[in-house]
């Protein structure tokens, strides 16, 4: 007589309450990662990675990678087998090494759109500025006569003051 295949959950009334709410939790959340990842097949890797940036598509990439890694450590922790010299997490760490490289250079680039947005209207300024523009003394006339004075110099071929 064939041997039948035990229960996919255990019924919650063998299990103590909280172990139950755990192993429930799991599942929900193991439901939630199965959809994500039917989701992922069904496009085409080119096309979710098409449109991207190089560090969003990066993420993209880093992040799936982290996903099945971590999906294939925690397989091997249901199924019993030791984990604690298994390739995978060698392979976990290299991916958080480029996690942490893709966040840098994401901040470095941040930090240097920033810079460049900075220096634009510190330029803005600096030539307002050095037009006579509405700060300069002719600012209660609207810097009609300074600008006229320019225009003018310009015409005759000379520096405008």
């Amino acid at each position: 007589m064939p041997a039948t295949a035990p229960p996919a959950t255990a019924p919650s009334s063998l299990l103590p309450a909280e172990v139950a709410s755990a192993v429930a939790n799991f599942e929900r959340g193991l439901g939630d990662i199965e959809e994500r990842v039917r989701r992922l097949q069904r496009a085409p890797w080119a096309e979710l990675c098409g449109g991207l940036p190089p560090l969003e598509s990066a993420r993209l990439h880093l992040m799936v990678a982290y996903t099945i890694n971590t999906l294939f450590y925690m397989y091997l922790k249901t199924q019993g087998i030791p984990s604690a010299n298994h390739p995978v997490l060698a392979e976990l760490e290299r991916i958080k090494g480029y996690i942490r490289k893709v966040r840098a250079a994401s901040q470095e680039a941040e930090a240097s759109q920033r810079q460049a947005s900075l220096n634009a209207s510190a330029a803005k300024r600096f030539i307002v500025h050095a037009l006579g523009g509405p700060s300069g003394p002719d600012a209660s006339a609207g810097g009609k006569a300074s600008k006229k004075a320019k225009k003018d110099a310009k015409a005759m071929g000379e520096r405008p003051h």
